[in-house]
């Protein structure tokens, strides 16, 4: 018995061991044809060699940091500032209200944690794009930052975490991002939700 495949609009038909007839569609000339035209043809040789595959160059890392986090969110006169006390807020679109609800309340497991307090700016910076990267890296889904409330920053307001929330939301895997309940920093730290790759 033949079976048959598919291969696009073609049907190609296989005969069963044994049977000397190709099929029933093919033409008796075409069958000669065929056959005449791989007279000579021999099989090739197998040599037991197996060629490998051609290297691919890895593809070239694409940062996950947009150009404009180089700078430092507080300049004097210039950048967003923020408050010891303001509550910090931000969500991508397509994060529903009820993952950013729960992220707000305080209702997520915290998978991992970064304590930037005593940290200078570029030291904070480094260590927070570190951190995200690992984090992205390890599958981890949502984090607690403790920034600080900047009480000690002086005139200049809370640096840390100006800046915690400049870079955060020029970080294209963070998904949203919250001032965590007081239970647990609140002003003080932020709740980060990261997308899974």
């Amino acid at each position: 018995m033949a079976y048959r495949k598919s291969v696009g609009a073609l049907l190609y038909w296989k005969p069963a061991p044994g049977t000397a007839k190709v099929s029933s569609l093919v033409s008796n000339d075409d069958e000669k044809l065929f056959r005449k035209a791989m007279a000579n043809v021999r099989p090739l040789r197998q040599s037991g060699r197996t060629v490998p595959a051609p290297k691919r160059k890895p593809p070239k890392p694409r940062s996950r940091w947009h150009p404009a986090e180089t700078e430092p969110a507080v300049k004097p006169g210039l950048g967003r500032r923020v408050t010891a006390e303001e509550l910090l807020e931000f969500r991508r679109p397509g994060v529903s209200d009820r993952a950013f609800r729960k992220l707000r309340g305080g209702r997520v497991d915290i998978e991992a944690e970064l304590d930037l307090h005593g940290l200078t700016l570029s030291q904070a910076r480094q260590a927070l794009r570190r951190f995200i990267d690992r984090c992205l890296q390890g599958r981890i889904r949502c984090v607690r930052i403790i920034h600080g409330r900047g009480l000690g920053s002086g005139s200049q307001g809370p640096v840390l975490k100006a800046e915690v929330n400049h870079q955060l939301r020029h970080c294209e895997p963070v998904l949203a991002f919250v001032s965590a309940p007081a239970w647990d920093g609140g002003s003080g730290a932020v709740y980060v939700l990261l997308h899974r790759r």
